[in-house]
């Protein structure tokens, strides 16, 4: 299944894509014809399982030093974030991982971290709006769990999905960690949940991968269920000739809709599939966006004007080679394409990769992703933290990069209400790997 090596899988792909795909610029769409259909053989499986709580003696290191990097051309420093509020630098038992859907801003104002350790445990910590850790747990001794999403609930509590023994798992938890209920779903073979929110109403829905309920191939996996994580309707999206994965659900709040964002791959023309479903089932909107970046969408947000923004990776032809930028995509409420930019960060080598978007107060955009160069000193190649703030038009303002390690892969940026910014990711030395938070004011 997609553990600790799935950002090592992913890059190597999209390496081999940066080298055979081309671009041609437009964005090639069309409409999901047929309907949702349910599948009754969707059902939760019985369990008796309780997750214990460990609390986790964290291997907090708060000087992460040097951290602001000027090898990146910037613009003006006068505009730049530059003092460091505060850091984390945390690690539970050897490989610790997370993605882009294990970071929650809550209600609060502070922030919640969801992550799989090394050893294959649940790992929630609670972070407040000063950076002062509140509590941090592990759950699930005995068992070999993968976290891949989270989402904060009306009752300031959290739902958490993932996979566990090739299931699909939904586990609430109170506001200060304590485990509440789970349930888990899935067939014969493989099935994960990737990404999970509350709907209106109290119930969840999950969005995944399932192996079981087709021909074979992967196929998204759709499950709603009630506020205690009984199945209501669960279904997949049907794909004969190639494998497609189901990563990302959103609430559009105007109207209580389910927002659902898949990938597939075929003849290395990358896919991206949106739906818009209602809280029963019914198939709204779909929109299909052929090599809509040449490359990977790694995260979708919903925007202030009711549309999304999109963030990922795109290759250019230059100087003959194909060259990986950062790329950012406006859509609008019903997924057509508004404008894209490429940004490309000066000082750093050919694959470049933006990993997460965020609406800014001022209604631009801030990016977070990755800047690759070659050190030759150290004859292989390193992995910085880049940061990038752009106009509500995608035009950039200034551009930072960030140091930790010799490789770094920021999955997670936030502009909080000081106007000042939230980095998350993780860091991979050799040896192991840690995860990171850090608060620029």
């Amino acid at each position: 299944m997609f553990r600790k090596n799935k950002f090592t899988i992913s890059l190597m792909l999209t390496l081999i894509m940066c080298l055979v795909v081309g671009t041609n610029g437009s964005f090639a769409k069309s409409v999901i014809e047929n309907k949702l259909v349910m599948n009754d053989n969707i059902t939760d499986k019985s369990t008796v399982m309780e997750l214990s709580k460990t609390d986790v003696k964290l291997d907090v290191k708060d000087g992460i030093n040097n951290l602001i990097n000027n090898k990146a051309v910037n613009e003006p420093a006068s505009v730049q974030p530059s003092a460091i509020e505060w850091q984390h630098l945390l690690n539970y038992q050897g490989y610790d991982y997370n993605n882009s859907k294990l970071y929650e801003n809550t209600s609060d104002g502070g922030f919640m971290m969801g992550a799989t350790t090394g050893d294959s445990l649940i790992w929630l910590t609670k972070i407040d709006s000063t950076g002062n850790i509140e509590w941090s747990y592990v759950y699930g001794q005995g068992n070999s769990w993968a976290v891949n999403g989270l989402s904060q609930t009306a009752d300031n509590g959290y739902i958490v999905t993932g996979e566990i023994n090739e299931d699909v798992f939904l586990a609430k938890f109170s506001s200060v960690g304590n485990f509440e209920w789970i349930k888990l779903f899935g067939g014969d073979k493989s099935d994960n949940g990737n990404d999970v929110i509350q709907t209106t109403g109290g119930g969840y829905f999950i969005i995944g991968t399932s192996k079981s309920y087709g021909d074979g191939h992967y196929e998204p996996l759709l499950i709603k269920t009630d506020s205690t994580g009984n199945i209501q309707w669960g279904t997949t999206l049907t794909t004969t000739t190639r494998d497609e994965f189901g990563l990302q659900t959103m609430l559009e709040p105007s109207t209580g809709n389910i927002i659902v964002r898949t990938h597939s791959t075929e003849l290395s023309n990358d896919q991206t599939k949106l739906l818009k479903i209602s809280n029963t089932g019914n198939l709204i909107q779909s929109k299909i966006h052929n090599d809509i970046m040449n490359g990977i969408v790694e995260h979708m947000e919903l925007t202030s004007d009711g549309g999304f923004i999109m963030s990922g990776r795109d290759s250019e032809y230059e100087n003959g080679e194909y060259v990986c930028k950062m790329s950012i995509a406006k859509l609008d409420s019903s997924f057509n394409s508004s404008w894209k930019k490429n940004i490309f960060v000066n000082g750093y080598d050919s694959y470049q990769d933006a990993s997460y978007v965020s609406q800014t107060n001022d209604g631009g955009y801030a990016i977070t992703g990755t800047a690759s160069y070659y050190d030759s000193a150290a004859s292989k190649s390193l992995y910085d933290i880049a940061l990038i703030k752009v106009n509500s038009s995608g035009n950039t303002e200034w551009i930072q990069t960030y140091n930790i390690s010799d490789v770094d892969y920021p999955s997670y940026v936030y502009q909080t209400s000081d106007s000042g910014y939230v980095l998350g990711g993780k860091i991979a030395p050799s040896g192991g790997s840690d995860i990171f938070i850090f608060k620029l004011n």
